[in-house]
């Protein structure tokens, strides 16, 4: 179930699918050569053409914009993209999807309908109820009883040190929770994907790895530039 209905919007989501992949991919290799050191070359090769594919859906969108995004693409979790996918997966398709072990998050809405090359505050939003398979249910739980004022918001960016920030306005509506939170763009050079998560605690965190540990409710994949 693909949220497009017209080409503009499938290639638009096609790039950011793929930027999360590309991300992911760096993951995987890491995974791969501390125990099957034989698929890194395959999943490497595989990393190569996804970069030509991103290229081009720039170049669709904007033959302004340089092939590449960033000189070191944003790293991605593999729990990160497999609660993604939850959004597109038609409901029962995948019977057996329990077997995977891998995490699934709660989802996190971005509300802000157009993310501009600048510092601003973003608004997000969460269903709690999309949390029911939630490894860190507990965890979700503490945090309403707290009205939500024991998370924050982490961004990770390229291979660079994520960036934390506190919620602001929290409003909360039954299930349903808004709140903003900055966009630190000038300062960290946000440019291409960024991905956010609602994490546990204040932060900060040292990696991607630390943040994904953390997450209550992800991603949310952001494009600049």
């Amino acid at each position: 179930m693909f949220p497009t209905s017209n080409l503009e919007e499938a290639i638009s989501f096609s790039a950011t699918f793929t930027s999360a992949f590309l991300g992911t991919l760096q993951d995987v290799v890491q995974h791969f050569a501390t125990r099957n050191p034989e698929l890194t070359r395959v999943i490497s090769s595989v990393i190569g053409q996804e970069g030509e594919q991103s290229g081009f859906y720039r170049f669709v969108q904007n033959p302004a914009k340089v092939p590449s995004e960033l000189p070191f693409l944003t790293t991605g979790i593999r729990d990160f993209s497999f609660s993604f996918l939850q959004q597109f997966i038609v409901p029962g398709s995948c019977p057996n999807s329990n077997l995977i072990p891998l995490k699934i998050f709660g989802q996190l809405d971005l509300v802000t309908p157009t993310v501009a090359a600048e510092d601003q505050n973003l608004q997000f939003s969460i269903d709690v109820t999309t949390a029911t398979q939630s490894a860190n249910a507990g965890l979700i739980q503490a945090a309403a009883q707290q009205g939500w004022k024991s998370v924050s918001l982490s961004y990770v960016n390229s291979l660079n040190v994520p960036v934390t920030v506190p919620l602001l306005n929290i409003q909360i509506n039954g299930d349903i929770v808004t709140f903003d939170a900055s966009f630190p763009y000038s300062k960290n050079l946000m440019n291409g994907i960024t991905i956010a998560a609602l994490t546990n605690g204040p932060g900060p965190f040292a990696g991607a790895q630390d943040v994904a540990d953390a997450t209550l409710f992800g991603p949310v994949y952001i494009s600049v530039n």
